[in-house]
């Protein structure tokens, strides 16, 4: 299996441009269902207006999808909401069965061990 060296497995992050609100950014934690079709639950959450990101205060936030313009799926790594949320602590990885025991060990070769890239917990 030939291995690419300069793939990097993140879990997305999503940026959401809600019409007549603003852009928010989070993690998919519901998805709509038959239930409520018409909505996603982002947490944790920001608000992106142009370069100000602010945290979302509470559980998060609501996107009824109607009203959602456009949807961008953004590595975590490149989100302002991330470092907000999570500080500098690295974003989880979610290598695909067959690579992660050698995707792990590369992507961690010099970092110490609170620095760590984790798995993500699904993968784990």
């Amino acid at each position: 299996m030939r291995v690419r060296t300069t793939l990097v497995y993140t879990k997305a992050m999503v940026r959401a441009v809600v019409k007549d609100y603003a852009t928010v950014e989070g993690f998919f934690r519901v998805y709509p269902t038959e239930l409520d079709p018409a909505q996603v639950f982002l947490s944790p959450a920001c608000r992106v207006e142009g370069t100000r990101t602010t945290a979302i205060p509470g559980p998060s936030v609501l996107v009824q999808t109607e009203n959602v313009i456009a949807w961008e799926l953004i590595d975590a790594t490149a989100s302002e909401c991330w470092k907000i949320h999570y500080g500098n602590k690295p974003p989880c990885l979610c290598p695909s069965e067959e690579v992660k025991v050698n995707y792990m060990a590369r992507m961690n070769v010099e970092r110490h061990d609170g620095d760590r890239y984790q798995l993500c917990p699904a993968d784990r």
